[in-house]
């Protein structure tokens, strides 16, 4: 089954073995493909290659872009606060 995820007070407790990504791109590379194909891959091989259960992550609210990016690759918006989306992506 699935693992029980709960927040509290942006407070992110996973009841299972959990990792929290993040990646940057710089500027002149974003927007030709490099950081999905990038990020599709790392998510594969950690899924894969290790005892990781649940990704999480954070993006700036403002950052549509990569939020919907994350949506593509199987991310779940799970919390929201003023600053930042919070999202997992379970095995």
């Amino acid at each position: 089954p699935p693992p029980k995820k709960y927040c509290t007070d942006n407070q992110i407790i996973i009841n299972a073995v959990w990792a929290e990504t993040g990646m940057f791109l710089l500027p002149e590379f974003i927007g030709k493909g490099l950081g999905t194909s990038m990020k599709k891959e790392f998510i594969d091989y950690i899924l894969a290659n290790t005892n990781i259960e649940v990704l999480l992550l954070k993006t700036q609210r403002e950052n549509i872009r990569t939020i919907k990016l994350n949506q593509s690759l199987g991310y779940q918006i799970f919390n929201e606060d003023e600053a930042y989306v919070y999202m997992m992506k379970t095995k």
